[in-house]
């Protein structure tokens, strides 16, 4: 699974599971595997960019790289969700005619001003679903990180206009 280390510590339940597993490692032959994902500096955060928009010159995403690390702080998971908030929003957009990227950092920075970390970011998404779709979400919050469709949809009661596949 993943998680933020910073708000795991040794009361916590994943804590204490973690260590317990990695007691049964040789007793039940199984590895686990850490992986630390640290912020990106925004070098990072423009070749991630450049990867992302298929973009091999540095300077033409590197005023974009600059106003992302701001909002994003570098955190590679959010950086990924920044960049699609910004191709929904139109912000970020490619152009068929021209065969490239358009983008005005100046607009980016100016429309996301608000949007200082993820929270602020999932809200303002969560914001613009309808109604039924947000009491879906939390119906699901309630029911934990997993789950069944099946779980959800005997919770939802099936007396909401929104059907799950």
């Amino acid at each position: 699974g993943c998680y933020r280390s910073n708000e795991v510590n040794e009361t916590s339940i994943l804590y204490n599971r973690m260590q317990y597993l990695k007691e049964k490692t040789e007793r039940f032959a199984f590895r686990i595997t850490e992986i630390e994902v640290k912020s990106f500096d925004v070098d990072a955060v423009n070749k991630m960019i450049m990867s992302m928009m298929s973009i091999d010159d540095e300077e033409k995403t590197r005023k974009l790289a600059e106003a992302c690390y701001k909002r994003t702080l570098g955190n590679p998971f959010f950086l990924i969700e920044f960049m699609k908030m910004l191709q929904s929003e139109k912000l970020l957009e490619f152009h068929l005619g021209l065969m490239k990227w358009v983008f005005d950092v100046s607009k980016i920075e100016d429309a996301t001003m608000s949007t200082a970390n993820v929270v602020d970011l999932l809200q303002t998404r969560m914001r613009k679903l309808s109604n039924d779709m947000q009491i879906l979400l939390q119906y699901a919050a309630c029911l934990g990180s997993s789950f069944s469709p099946s779980t959800l949809q005997f919770v939802w009661k099936e007396n909401r206009s929104i059907v799950l596949t």
